[in-house]
């Protein structure tokens, strides 16, 4: 068994600050985690086929592809108005992940990025193609709560 003492204060030194910067950097992507979570990345059919299962509320399916640049502009807008309606579920779909890919086709899907809006029935409200404004995708997210409330 090797003890503290058979280690020099150099060692010691740096593996502390090892032990702190990954701690903090750790830490810092969990909190960029949280501040994303009210968008839901799925993964597979059958994770959408259970979320749509278990989850009576509103919809917003954004399906995109990591190397668009309307999708990476829009990323952020998503993610803020999201947090604004903690009624609506978010969901996202990468065109990167063939585990999803029957997906696009069931929503054709022809344009990045696309939205889908499902009202809580499960019934699609409306599609959209291309980018929004904060606005302009707030505008359509009240639409989408003035039709459930109304179910």
């Amino acid at each position: 068994m090797i003890g503290i003492k058979n280690y020099t204060p150099q060692v010691l030194l740096l593996s502390l600050t090892f032990f702190f910067v990954h701690d903090i950097s750790t830490k810092a992507q969990q909190q960029d985690e949280n501040r994303s979570a009210p968008v839901r990345e799925i993964k597979s059919v059958d994770e959408f086929n259970r979320v749509l299962k278990d989850n009576r509320q509103p919809k917003v399916l954004k399906f995109f592809s990591p190397s668009c640049r309307h999708c990476i502009k829009v990323k952020r807008i998503v993610q803020d108005v999201a947090q604004q309606h903690p009624n609506v579920l978010f969901l996202e779909f990468s065109s990167n992940n063939a585990r999803v890919n029957k997906l696009f086709d069931t929503y054709n899907v022809q344009a990045y990025p696309t939205f889908v809006f499902i009202d809580a029935s499960g019934k699609t409200f409306t599609t959209h193609e291309g980018g929004y404004s904060h606005k302009e995708l707030d505008d359509a997210i009240a639409s989408l709560e003035k039709r459930a409330k109304k179910s």
